[in-house]
């Protein structure tokens, strides 16, 4: 796979995760009678979810590269079969992203720190992830 089509590829998959990751609500011009008190978002989540994307984007790169050149094969056997077409590794990995980013969401609101803290742990789990990986292919 050429480096265009590599670039294209993760652009691609940060662009859709951004779309489907965060939802757009339009502002009414009715204002409510008690305006409801919303949960302050910490500010490090957002760039947080950010390099998640990121990380996402490179783990796909990585583990297709590393099953091309032959280096290595997948590690997770949940995967196994899902890697061997792209389109669908991409789709799993783009709905598991998204689906993280929800769920931190819904702890956030209850549990500022602990979100953060989780996604600190996930980007740092997938990085090493993602080393491996790259180490793996260009052996």
């Amino acid at each position: 796979m050429s480096v265009r089509v590599r670039v294209r590829t993760i652009s691609l998959f940060v662009c859709a995760l951004l779309l489907t990751g965060w939802r757009v609500h339009a502002q009414s011009s009715e204002q409510p009678a008690e305006p409801a008190a919303a949960p302050s978002r910490p500010p490090l989540l957002v760039p947080l979810y950010g390099s998640f994307v990121v990380v996402e984007a490179l783990d796909v790169d990585s583990t297709l590269g590393a099953l091309r050149n032959h280096a290595g094969s997948e590690g997770n056997p949940m995967m196994r079969g899902i890697v061997q077409s792209p389109p669908a590794f991409v789709a799993v990995k783009l709905g598991a992203a998204a689906g993280i980013i929800a769920l931190s969401e819904r702890i956030r609101k209850r549990h500022p720190t602990l979100a953060v803290v989780t996604m600190i742990a996930l980007n740092g789990a997938y990085t090493a992830v993602v080393v491996n990986n790259y180490a793996i292919a260009h052996r």
